[in-house]
């Protein structure tokens, strides 16, 4: 009986040294990597639905001087919480200058897929004309208040 209990407790602790081995190993594979965030990045005033005083964070394509701001309902709840203040968005934009074609989500060698925009060679039909508009998916706050002195335009 006691060789009987020797190799139980035996294989008891050879059993929980291996658990705690393996889900050692799960806890650091569990750690996921930072993927950056895909899409434009502004910087500018927030005025209720309206993003004043733009600047571009990562090119140099020309924004109007307002943009109309949109999001899902959690995004929206957050930009009402922040009227008045320089926000940064990353988001889509439409009916903005080059952005009217639509944001490149896959390519491959024979076909390319975008989001949002249209075809002009498609026709009316299945054109999208639409006010320009940012589609925010990430909001950060800034700036506590707004500088209606700071100048419009891409940053240099």
């Amino acid at each position: 009986m006691t060789t009987h209990r020797l190799i139980v407790s035996t294989a008891v602790v050879a059993l929980v040294a291996t658990l705690r081995v393996v889900s050692g190993m799960a806890a650091q594979e569990s750690t996921p990597a930072t993927k950056p965030l895909k899409g434009i990045v502004l910087r500018g005033c927030l005025m209720g639905s309206r993003l004043t005083h733009i600047e571009s964070m990562d090119s140099d394509a020309p924004y109007p001087d307002s943009l109309g701001v949109s999001g899902i309902r959690v995004i929206r709840s957050q930009l009402k919480a922040l009227n008045g203040h320089g926000v940064e968005l990353i988001g889509t934009a439409e009916g903005v200058g080059s952005r009217t074609g639509g944001f490149l989500i896959a390519s491959t060698d024979t076909m390319k897929f975008y989001l949002g925009g249209g075809d002009p060679t498609l026709g009316e039909d299945f054109r999208r004309v639409v006010p320009p508009t940012f589609y925010v998916h990430t909001v950060r706050d800034v700036e506590q208040t707004c500088d209606p002195q700071r100048s419009t335009g891409p940053k240099n």
